[in-house]
């Protein structure tokens, strides 16, 4: 199943491959087993809690995920207002993860960090692609979508950059005992991602400021809007398209 998932995959982006540089190429060759201690207690216990997806979710995440570079175009012609900064970072996150990580250390495909990672995406990009679909349509947002689209973050969002992060982790050789002599230099690369990836997510001035009571009544205003307006223009705002940035513009944060 795993083999079937990474060839349909391949087979996606196989027309392009004549056209990338082989240096590059060899960035995403499958990689030997290299974890530690720590990441496998974990795993361990999460086991028979968490079931393996990869066999049934990669061949569909991975050209998703890639094909959400094109928010970076969409800022870029001016489709949406989110900062392109913002936006590199976001997507350049979930790229490394599934083709950096994901596709090259077979031992993450069994890991329950996978799928409590693809869990927190999916929760999360579901409800926000529908409310952009509808605001952009003219009609009413549903009010229970408005609610879910600026709530269920509190929960998804530390899920999502927790299980990235643990992710990252596993495929990291033990350090203990001296063992980090041997690392190499992308072994450090994701020791420093990993250092910063949780920290730097959850203290984010936008995720700290919509915990606020002012964020709570900013929410209220959002709830007692009447959704099924035929209107597509908030209140004080008008409609949020785009990516991470444009949500959290708006109290929105995404899980990752």
């Amino acid at each position: 199943m795993d083999q079937r998932a990474s060839g349909s995959t391949y087979n996606f982006f196989k027309p392009l491959v004549p056209y990338v540089p082989t240096s590059i190429i060899t960035l995403f060759i499958s990689q030997p087993r290299a974890t530690n201690d720590f990441s496998n207690t974990i795993a361990y216990y999460l086991y028979p809690y968490v079931p393996a997806t990869y066999s049934s979710t990669f061949s569909t995440l991975a050209p998703v995920q890639s094909l959400a570079a094109l928010e970076i175009i969409h800022v870029l012609l001016g489709f949406v207002r989110s900062p392109l900064p913002t936006t590199l970072v976001q997507v350049a996150s979930r790229l490394i993860l599934v083709w950096g990580i994901i596709e090259r250390f077979p031992h993450t495909h069994s890991s329950p960090f996978y799928t409590t990672m693809i869990l927190a995406w999916a929760l999360t990009e579901v409800p926000r692609y529908a409310y952009y679909a509808l605001s952009l349509a003219g009609c009413g947002v549903p009010t229970w979508l408005t609610w879910i689209r600026y709530s269920t973050f509190y929960v998804l969002y530390p899920i999502g950059a927790g299980s990235e992060a643990l992710v990252m982790l596993s495929t990291i050789p033990e350090w203990r005992g001296d063992k980090w002599a041997a690392w190499g230099p992308e072994d450090w690369v994701k020791a420093g991602l990993v250092a910063g990836w949780v920290p730097g997510k959850l203290c984010k001035p936008l995720y700290i400021y919509s915990l606020t009571p002012r964020f709570c009544r900013a929410v209220d205003d959002v709830l007692t809007y009447d959704a099924y307006a035929p209107q597509s223009a908030w209140r004080r705002q008008g409609p949020e398209v785009g990516s991470e940035a444009q949500g959290e513009s708006q109290g929105g944060v995404r899980a990752s």
